[in-house]
C-alpha cells in the first residue's frame, strides 16, 4: 500500500486540470497563475478528478506498479505547486574574485578559470544576482528548475579543502583536513 499514493491532491483556486486518454498513458495538463504544465503518465496508474481533488489509483499490485504508485501522485503535486507559488533554489558563490552577473535571459560566471562562463537562462526560469556571490533560480517546472540549478552547481563543485565553489544555500560541504605537518622533517 503507497501512503503517498493514495493521499488526494486538493487543488487551489485558479487551477484547472485537464486528463485525456492517450495511447502512451494519460496526458495531464495544469494550468495556474504562473504558468501550464503538461506530462503523460503510465497508464498501470489511473488519475481521476472529482470536483477540485485530485486522485490516483493503481491497476494492479505488481512491484513496479507500487513504485510508480507514489512517484505518479508527487508528480502531480509538484505540477499544482508549481503552477500555484512556484520553486526557488539559491546559489552561493563562495572564492576569492568568484562572482556571478544575470543580464536579461544570460548569465555569466566568473568562478577562477581563465575564461568567463555564460548559460543562458531556459524559457519557463527567473534568475536574479541581488549579490555578487548569489543566485537565485524561480520556475513553475520543479523538473526543469532542479536541472539547470544542478548545471549551475557543476561548473565549480564545492572543494572539501577550501570549500570553494558553488553550493546550495544551507548544503553542509564536508571538510578535509589538510596534509598534516611533521616535526623534524
Amino acid at each position: 500500500m503507497s501512503r503517498i499514493g493514495n493521499k488526494p491532491i486538493e487543488l487551489p483556486k485558479g487551477v484547472t486540470v485537464d486528463i485525456q486518454d492517450t495511447v502512451l498513458g494519460q496526458k495531464v495538463t495544469v494550468k495556474g497563475p504562473k504558468g501550464t504544465l503538461e506530462r503523460t503518465f503510465r497508464p498501470e496508474i489511473k488519475i481521476n478528478l472529482e470536483g477540485n481533488i485530485l486522485t490516483t489509483t493503481r491497476s494492479s499490485n505488481l512491484k513496479s506498479v507500487h513504485q510508480l504508485h507514489g512517484t505518479t501522485r508527487a508528480h502531480l503535486n509538484n505540477m499544482v505547486v508549481g503552477v500555484t507559488d512556484g520553486f526557488k533554489k539559491v546559489l552561493l558563490i563562495s572564492g576569492v574574485g568568484f562572482k556571478a552577473k544575470a543580464e536579461g535571459n544570460k548569465i555569466t560566471f566568473n568562478l577562477g578559470f581563465s575564461h568567463d562562463i555564460k548559460l543562458d537562462v531556459p524559457e519557463g526560469i527567473k534568475i536574479a544576482t541581488p549579490k555578487d556571490n548569489r543566485v537565485e533560480v524561480e520556475g513553475f517546472d520543479k523538473e526543469l528548475l532542479g536541472a539547470f540549478a544542478q548545471k549551475i552547481r557543476m561548473l565549480r563543485d564545492p572543494d572539501p579543502y577550501k570549500a570553494k565553489g558553488v553550493s546550495y544555500e544551507g548544503e553542509v560541504i564536508r571538510r578535509k583536513a589538510g596534509k598534516a605537518m611533521t616535526k623534524g622533517a
